[in-house]
This record gives structure tokens, sequence and C-alpha cells, in this order.
């Protein structure tokens, strides 16, 4: 199914980090590691490229939190996963991909309704891919 395999590639990318492959869920996390990547994937919107035939293209945005106890070490997950998915061409059976832009972020925010708090990043990335 195309949803699931462009979800798992794109988590195969950002886990193919040593320091991230054990740490890195999809959706709410549970559990309290020290630092973590949370991604939230989409279902695709339709691109309407073409007047006649059919639609090939779907477009992706993939919104992660990059989370640490401390604002280094949110800065630190973040970066070990821009360096994992920004310009990367995901392997998807099926589909031709371009490779991984990054839009937008927003700033630095925190959950001090925790102990010990959590400061945490949000990035959004955007995948285009076509049918092959």
């Amino acid at each position: 199914m195309s949803v699931e395999s462009h979800a798992d590639a794109f988590m195969d990318a950002i886990k193919r980090d040593v320091e991230l492959a054990d740490v890195t869920y999809e959706g709410n996390v549970t559990t309290r590691p020290e630092f973590y990547v949370s991604v939230f994937a989409p279902t695709p919107g339709d691109s309407r490229h073409r007047f006649t035939g059919p639609q090939g293209r779907q477009d992706w945005t993939y919104v992660t939190h990059s989370v640490g106890t401390s604002p280094g070490q949110a800065r630190w997950v973040a970066n070990r996963l821009r360096a994992q998915l920004l310009d990367t061409v995901l392997p998807v059976d099926g589909h031709r991909c371009w490779p991984i832009r990054h839009p937008t972020g927003q700033p630095m925010q925190d959950d001090t309704d925790l102990n010990p708090p959590l400061y945490y990043l949000v990035d959004e990335w955007e995948l285009t891919s076509f049918v092959a």
C-alpha cells in the first residue's frame, strides 16, 4: 500500500542514524526516553497537474517532533534528524520520489507540566512522489 510504504521508507531513513534508531516513534510516545523523535505520517494530497489521463503525483507532509530534556538536547536531535532527511530520495517500490524538503519549522517549545520538563522542535518535511 502506498501510504504504508512511504511511511516505512520515511521512518527507515531516520533510523539509519544509530543514535535515533531505537528512539524513533510513530505518533505519541507513552514512555519517557531521555530524547526521541516522534513522527506523524500523513495521507497524501493528490495534486492535479494534468488535464487528461491519470494523476500520478502525490504530495506528502510529514511532521516530526525532536524532543529532549534540555533545549540543547532537542536541537541535537533535530540536527541529526535533518542530516538524515534533508535532500534524501526515499526508495519506495512502484514510485519515483523527489528529494525530501524542509519548508518550515517552529521555534523551540517546552512542556513544563512534566518533571523534568521536555523541550521540543516541530518540523515539517515535504515529499513528492510519482507513480512509476
